[in-house]
């Protein structure tokens, strides 16, 4: 009798831990998309407690990634094909510390240079050991779509006061109530309307809404539309206006073109109607590349006030992604196969270690201040482990692509299907994000790794 109770009791404090772990996961999810603009928010108060926050998705990930792979490792005959993901993150891990080892890089250095790349892809065996059910997500989504339209309902009124405040302001009729509602939209949303003049693209001012950036607006309400037009039976247009506002104000070419490629889809699959959203997208993506166009103004300004290379003043003729992916270039020329070790050039690790590679290239340190990374994944990739760590690397978003397609093909549930074809075509978006964009973005990495391991999750319980 004694032995059965402590059998007993371990189970139900078993459980119990399993749903706290489930309860902070889940907190986790809802707090990643506005990381960055909670610290924002608590920094002034607390320096302390906001690099808590900072912290709070690496520590979530060093913290459940060992319990959730002992949890894979007992079921491991349904999680077989997890196997896929987790060989190429292996793979990049051995290229990333060969190379460090060869450069004669600092062994920490080297080792979080490779956490950094890989930490985020991490949780999807997390949230796959412990999101077993599609009622769970269903309840976990229904929230987050809730609060993606609660913050595109804040982009519509925060773009209504910026053109309000540009309006006044070009009919020269400026008064104290602008300086009210300036500061009003700044306490909510950080966005200076008034000063900062470079948000303004095509008669647009380029909102933040309550995120920390209006490209991760634009990005984050992409990726809840994608899953809310795959997942939905019937579509609430409520929900779409505040959805496609994000989209829409974010002015962002990734976003707009990913929803060129929504709607299309949507429009084969039955929605005729949606065929008419892609007018405005398709119009600004077409200008964004035409000759005309300013869309890289601000950073070719930005670059005119910085003298390299011997002194000489850079024209008006490249913008900073061009400069930084030159350097990126000559440095992977010097060291073509394995790169210059992880967190050595480019990113926030290199930054930290303060990598001796910056100097040597000529990278300005003023230019290091002004951007936290090269804001372009692949040519980072490509300087720090060189062409065998790249093609290993890129084989991760191959790898995953091909596992959600398998599982989509053995599912028995059409919403499952549906859920698995949302988030591979999330996965195209993020691949080609990165193109323009940093890889290691919370905002949009942990929900879509989060969310990733869950469907894969759901699929294996649905399997065994």
């Amino acid at each position: 009798m004694h032995h059965k109770a402590n059998n007993v009791g371990n189970l139900v404090s078993l459980e119990t831990l399993n749903d706290i772990a489930k309860v902070w996961l889940t907190v986790m999810l809802f707090i990643s998309p506005y990381q960055v603009e909670i610290m924002n928010y608590i920094g002034p108060w607390s320096a302390n407690l906001s690099r808590i926050i900072q912290l709070l998705d690496e520590i979530t990930i060093i913290v459940f990634f060992p319990l959730a792979i002992r949890v894979i490792y007992k079921e491991r005959n349904h999680f077989h094909l997890f196997l896929l993901i987790l060989i190429p993150l292996c793979l990049f891990g051995f290229a990333g510390l060969l190379s460090g080892v060869i450069n004669g890089n600092p062994l920490l250095t080297t080792t979080y240079g490779i956490f950094y790349y890989i930490k985020y892809f991490l949780l999807i065996f997390i949230y796959a050991a412990y999101f077993s059910t599609f009622i769970e997500f269903k309840n976990i989504f229904r929230y987050l779509l809730v609060l993606a339209v609660i913050v595109g309902f804040v982009t519509i009124l925060e773009e209504c006061l910026a053109l309000f405040i540009h309006q006044i302001m070009v009919n020269g009729s400026y008064n104290k109530t602008i300086d009210i509602i300036n500061s009003i939209i700044m306490n909510i949303t950080h966005d200076n309307v008034l000063h900062n003049f470079n948000n303004w693209r095509l008669g647009i001012y380029r909102v933040s809404s309550i995120m920390s950036h209006y490209n991760l607006l634009g990005f984050y309400s992409l990726s809840i539309l994608t899953l809310y037009l795959f997942t939905a039976k019937r579509i609430k247009l409520l929900y779409l206006i505040s959805l496609l506002s994000g989209i829409y104000f974010s002015v962002s070419r990734v976003a707009l073109a990913g929803l060129i490629i929504i709607c299309t889809l949507q429009f084969l699959e039955g929605r005729k109607w949606m065929i008419l959203l892609i007018i405005i997208p398709l119009c600004v993506v077409i200008y964004s590349f035409s000759p005309s166009s300013d869309f890289n103004l601000k950073d070719i300004q930005m670059m005119s006030e910085y003298n390299i290379n011997d002194g000489q003043r850079i024209g008006y003729n490249i913008t900073y992604r061009q400069y930084a992916r030159n350097i990126a270039m000559d440095i992977w020329k010097d060291y073509p196969l394995l790169g210059v070790g992880p967190g050595m050039f480019g990113g926030v690790v290199a930054k930290r270690s303060t990598s001796p590679f910056y100097e040597e290239y000529n990278f300005p340190s003023n230019l290091m201040n002004s951007f936290s990374d090269l804001d372009q994944f692949w040519p980072q990739a490509l300087a720090e482990t060189g062409v065998i760590g790249t093609i290993v690397f890129s084989n991760v978003y191959i790898c995953l692509l091909l596992a959600m397609l398998m599982y989509k093909k053995m599912v028995l549930t059409v919403e499952l299907k549906n859920y698995l074809a949302g988030l591979s075509m999330i996965t195209v978006f993020i691949f080609f994000n990165t193109f323009a964009s940093s890889l290691n973005i919370v905002s949009i990495l942990y929900p879509y790794c989060a969310l990733t391991g869950m469907g894969l999750g759901i699929a294996v319980n649905e399997l065994s």
